[in-house]
C-alpha cells in the first residue's frame, strides 16, 4: 500500500508532497494529479480551533485520508500532516498501517504534542 503525505519534513517549515517508502520521496507532479487539494480539505488545524494532535480521518474521491493537526517541525497555526492511500479501506486498518510505516513513525515519534487516536 503506497502511503502518500502533504506536510513538513522533519527539520524543515514549509509544506510539500511526499510519497513514503523508505524515505521522504519529493513528487510535486503528484500533487496536481490528485483529484482533491489537501489544503483545501476541511481537516482540522489550529485555525479552526482544533489542538495539535487532534485527528480527523476521511473517505473522499477514492482515497482514505488521516489528517492531523500540527507539524513534526513546523509552529504555526496552518500546519498540518495529512497521510493518504489511494484505496477505501477501513480507518483502523489504515491507522494500523500508518503506525507500522517506518518513514510515517519517524513523522509521528517527531510530533512535539500527543496524537489524540
Amino acid at each position: 500500500m503506497q502511503i502518500e503525505y502533504y506536510g513538513t519534513l522533519l527539520d524543515q517549515a514549509g509544506h510539500g508532497f511526499y510519497t513514503l517508502e523508505t524515505d521522504f520521496h519529493r513528487n510535486p507532479t503528484r500533487l496536481h494529479q490528485l483529484p482533491f487539494n489537501p489544503e483545501g480539505l476541511p481537516y482540522c488545524n489550529r485555525i479552526n480551533n482544533f489542538i495539535d494532535g487532534t485527528v480527523k480521518t476521511y473517505h473522499a474521491f477514492g482515497f482514505t485520508i488521516c489528517a492531523i493537526a500540527g507539524s513534526p517541525y513546523d509552529k504555526r497555526p496552518d500546519s498540518k500532516s495529512i497521510f493518504f492511500v489511494e484505496a477505501e479501506i477501513d480507518m483502523s486498518q489504515f491507522i494500523t498501517e500508518l503506525k507500522s510505516n517506518l518513514v510515517v513513525q519517524k513523522i509521528l515519534n517527531k510530533m512535539p504534542f500527543e496524537i489524540l487516536w
